[in-house]
């Protein structure tokens, strides 16, 4: 039983730490008024359905995780797979 429990836990920790990327926007554009810039984030997707959904989300979770508000997409590869962008701070 308290293999189970510890188990549970690890798993707990490891996926229960998701970063909320929902306030994170992306346009292809630089953004607009006071921002920062954060880093270059690479998002990828492990399958080709909705790759390209699930390639900006990844990129948008890294962003989140530099605690940016906007993606800047610099190039998406051709199947849609990975997704590149810079992340911003935007006050």
């Amino acid at each position: 039983m308290i293999r189970f429990l510890i188990a549970v836990f690890l798993l707990c920790l490891t996926q229960c730490q998701t970063t909320h990327y929902e306030h994170v926007r992306v346009g292809s554009s630089y953004p607009q008024g006071n921002c920062d810039e954060r880093g270059q984030v690479i998002g990828n997707a492990s399958s080709y359905k909705d790759a390209r959904k699930k390639s900006i989300d990844d990129m948008r979770h890294q962003a989140a995780r530099l605690d940016a508000n906007y993606v800047r997409l610099v190039a998406v590869a051709s199947y849609g797979s990975a997704a590149r962008g810079i992340a911003y701070r935007c006050r």
